[in-house]
């Protein structure tokens, strides 16, 4: 009898429960991950140690962001696609015919180097908005740099200019008080949220960031909105960062994006007569966005085509190096070809994860002849490519497993002479200020170091 009652024993049905919730979200895993030692990793933590695991799993296992919002009535198809004329251009852009994306001509491009003057000409060409505003950021905090922008969008707002924002929370308090005037000013306040329709998207983040005035001209690149981005951080320091001013018909693809990240997380449409006004420039550009909504894993396969470009250099700044393996591949064979392969990244980081396991992505690229910097002045952000003669490439997107398969994000890139020009100017002046890595660097490691790195790496690729 005592037998038999066992079997109905609450903690017994909860523990066979748990572990067969555990053996079923493992063979889902099997299915949903996306890379092998994911799915090892998944598998083994929900089979082995399911109390654990499942919990994460939930949380961060989710492949796509299941979105069922309809398509916004936003239409790309009066969006002109050129061919260039450059041969070493040739076979990126029949890839590019596969990704839906493409250069467009006749667009200016011009190249923002950090905090302060990014901010003075985004709020300039704020304050000359005349129907329209978006705004979409990763972070946008609300003290005294959060304000300014608060200010000005509030300011354009109160006299009939149409204004977006669209923002995530991040773990980061926000002032009310500040969300409150601009919302009573008029400004549409949009929050990208974990909670959708009865379904947790957690691990999914919008890491976009993307201002666009009246079609005529747009930013994109590393910065959000807050006063570390301008150095007011003493523990950080001086915050190095790049952004893009873009005027043209390659604002389309990042109006789009806006409008359809708005109808996903907003349930409605921007109420927005989009338009792209037409500007004499003679660059070709390239904007593409990318995100967990799509099958194919858009980021990742941008990246390692821009990379397989490069035939002389290949110059890479970026402050999270924890790329996977494929794009880790491109990046050896480009060094092994003969092609100058280097990579900026900041002394200090700001992200845990990274601090505990980068040191073993440097090491395995210094063996196969990439040379690797470290920035010595305060933080470095930016996340910049620098292709031949050929591409300048300055987005969102970091070379990490989150960029290259979970956040949304947009990047830019052109072929526009002067552009390349200033930022081989600006990589060379960060690169001066630099300590270039060797592997002696590396040999001094503790035991409990390196099984400390190797531990935490598991968790890349279900990160």
């Amino acid at each position: 009898m005592n037998a038999f009652s066992d079997l109905f024993d609450f903690p017994f049905l909860l523990d066979v429960a748990v572990h067969l919730l555990g053996i079923y979200l493992a063979i889902n895993a099997l299915f949903q991950s996306r890379t092998s030692q994911g799915a090892t990793a998944w598998f083994i933590g929900l089979i082995g140690f399911p109390y654990l695991a499942i919990p994460l799993f939930i949380i961060f296992g989710r492949r796509r962001y299941l979105d069922e919002a309809n398509e916004p009535t936003f239409d790309l198809s009066h969006m002109e696609v050129i061919q260039h004329k450059k041969p070493s251009l040739a076979e990126f852009e029949r890839f590019l015919r596969h990704t839906g994306s493409g250069f467009t001509g006749r667009n200016t491009i011009d190249l923002l180097v950090d905090g302060d003057k990014i901010y003075k000409s985004m709020i300039d060409e704020i304050n000359q908005a005349q129907k329209y505003i978006i705004l979409q950021v990763y972070i946008f905090r609300t003290d005294d740099t959060g304000k300014m922008f608060a200010d000005a969008l509030s300011a354009k707002a109160r006299v009939g200019v149409k204004v977006y924002l669209l923002y995530e929370k991040v773990l980061i308090s926000m002032s009310q008080k500040v969300l409150d005037e601009m919302k009573n000013s008029g400004v549409n306040l949009g929050l990208f949220k974990p909670f959708k329709r009865n379904k947790w998207h957690l691990n999914f983040r919008n890491h976009r960031k993307i201002l666009v005035i009246d079609g005529r001209v747009g930013f994109f690149g590393g910065l959000n909105i807050g006063d570390d981005y301008v150095g007011k951080y003493p523990e950080i320091g001086p915050w190095r960062d790049t952004n893009v001013r873009i005027c043209g018909p390659a604002l389309r693809p990042a109006q789009y994006a806006f409008a359809k990240d708005w109808l996903s997380s907003q349930g409605s449409e921007a109420d927005i007569q989009w338009e792209t006004v037409p500007c004499d420039g003679n660059a070709n550009v390239l904007l593409f966005s990318s995100g967990p909504v799509e099958e194919k894993p858009l980021c990742l396969l941008h990246h390692i085509a821009m990379v397989d470009l490069a035939t002389k250099r290949l110059w890479i700044s970026n402050p999270y190096i924890v790329p996977p393996q494929s794009l880790m591949d491109a990046l050896a064979m480009a060094a092994l070809r003969g092609v100058d392969v280097r990579i900026l990244v900041p002394k200090k980081n700001d992200n845990p994860f990274i601090v505990a396991v980068a040191d073993i992505y440097y090491e395995r690229l210094l063996t196969y002849g990439v040379r690797v910097f470290s920035y010595q002045i305060g933080f470095l952000h930016q996340k910049v490519m620098l292709i031949d003669e050929t591409l300048g490439v300055v987005g969102s997107a970091n070379f990490d497993f989150r960029s290259m398969f979970i956040n949304f994000e947009v990047t830019t890139a052109s072929s526009d002479e002067k552009f390349i020009y200033d930022m081989e100017r600006m990589l060379q002046n960060d690169f001066s200020k630099a300590k270039e890595l060797k592997p002696e660097d590396f040999r001094n490691k503790t035991l409990l170091k390196k099984i400390s790195e190797r531990t935490v790496n598991l968790l890349a690729p279900v990160l």
